[in-house]
């Protein structure tokens, strides 16, 4: 299974074409709302964010495909915006990128933006990599 180098929600992400080098643009660690309670259910901040993986190929890794399964879980436990990608291991290193647009904000406290990762075709349940906490303060309006 490949080894995660990276994981990290941030506000944009982009690789350079000439240098083919990854740069991620302000990485998320909470987002603070003028919220008068209660929030509807599925309340979300309309941004456009994304989320970053990169991964370090192992011996085992040659010929498999894997699934990178990214979600939001709210402070509830409640598991939301769960997005797969399929990929194979074809070079030293992978990056998946996945574009996000909005925010669960209807529960303050913190989400955490799971990853997680199985091989397709194996029969195994997906295995979670990281998590990464985001706190999602509501304020009063003043």
């Amino acid at each position: 299974m490949p080894k995660l180098l990276l994981f990290a929600p941030c506000a944009n992400s982009v690789v350079d074409q000439e240098e083919k080098t990854l740069s991620l643009i302000s990485v998320l660690e909470g987002l603070t709302l003028s919220a008068a309670p209660p929030l509807p259910e599925d309340a979300h901040a309309p941004i456009r964010w994304s989320i970053v993986a990169v991964w370090l190929r192992t011996p085992e890794d040659e010929g498999k495909t894997y699934e990178q399964l990214t979600q939001v879980v709210l402070p509830d436990g409640k598991v939301t915006a769960p997005a797969t990608l399929p990929f194979q291991m074809t070079s030293r290193t992978h990056r998946n990128r996945v574009a996000v647009f909005g925010f669960p904000i209807s529960q303050p406290g913190e989400c955490l933006v799971r990853l997680s990762l199985r091989e397709v075709g194996d029969g195994h349940d997906w295995q979670v990599m990281a998590e990464y906490p985001i706190v999602v303060a509501h304020q009063a309006p003043v």
